[in-house]
C-alpha cells in the first residue's frame, strides 16, 4: 500500500477483493474527525460525520464484507475473527482502543501520543493511514497489551 498525498491509500494489485473493498472503505472515512462513541448507532452502510477507533475499524471491516452492519466496541473486537496476525488484515484491540493493519499499513484514529493509546490530539485525530512501521506506535507500556485478531482467510 502506498499512502498518497491526500492521505488515501492505494490498493495492491494482488489484493483479494475483500482487502480492496476494505481499503476503499478506509479511504471513504480517512479525513473524518474523531469523536468518542461516534459511528456506533447507525448502520455501517452509511458514512457518518465522525468515528471513534472501534467504529472506524468496524466500518473498514464492513466495507470488505467482513463484518455485519453494526459497529463493534473495542472490547468486542478482541474476539473478532481468528487469533493472531493475518496475511492481509490484522486487528489490534483491547478494552479501550482498537486499530488495524491492512496490507502492511496502519489505519488508526490516534497518532499524537507517547506510545500509549490515549485521547487523540488535533490535527491528527480521526481515522488515518500511517506510513512507516505499522507497529511503531504500539509502545510497550504495561497494561496496554492488545489482542491480535484477523478475518478468517485474510
Amino acid at each position: 500500500v502506498t499512502i498518497l498525498s491526500d492521505g488515501s491509500a492505494t490498493v495492491p494489485a494482488n489484493a483479494p477483493p475483500a482487502v480492496a473493498a476494505a481499503i476503499a472503505g478506509a479511504n471513504r472515512i480517512h479525513t473524518l474527525p474523531y469523536v468518542y462513541g461516534a459511528g456506533h448507532g447507525p448502520s455501517l452502510d452509511t458514512v457518518q460525520s465522525a468515528y471513534d477507533c472501534s467504529s472506524a475499524v468496524s466500518f473498514v471491516l464492513h466495507a470488505g464484507k467482513l463484518l455485519g452492519s453494526s459497529a463493534e466496541a473495542s472490547g468486542g473486537l478482541e474476539s473478532y475473527g481468528q487469533p493472531g496476525v493475518g496475511k492481509w488484515i490484522t486487528i489490534y484491540a483491547n478494552a479501550g482502543h482498537a486499530w488495524m493493519v491492512v496490507a502492511g499499513r496502519a489505519f488508526d484514529t490516534v497518532w499524537n501520543f507517547a506510545g500509549v493509546p490515549a485521547i487523540p490530539q488535533i490535527p491528527s485525530s480521526g481515522p488515518r493511514w500511517s506510513g512507516g512501521d505499522p507497529l511503531s506506535h504500539i509502545g510497550d507500556t504495561p497494561g496496554q497489551a492488545f489482542t491480535v485478531r484477523h478475518p478468517p482467510g485474510l
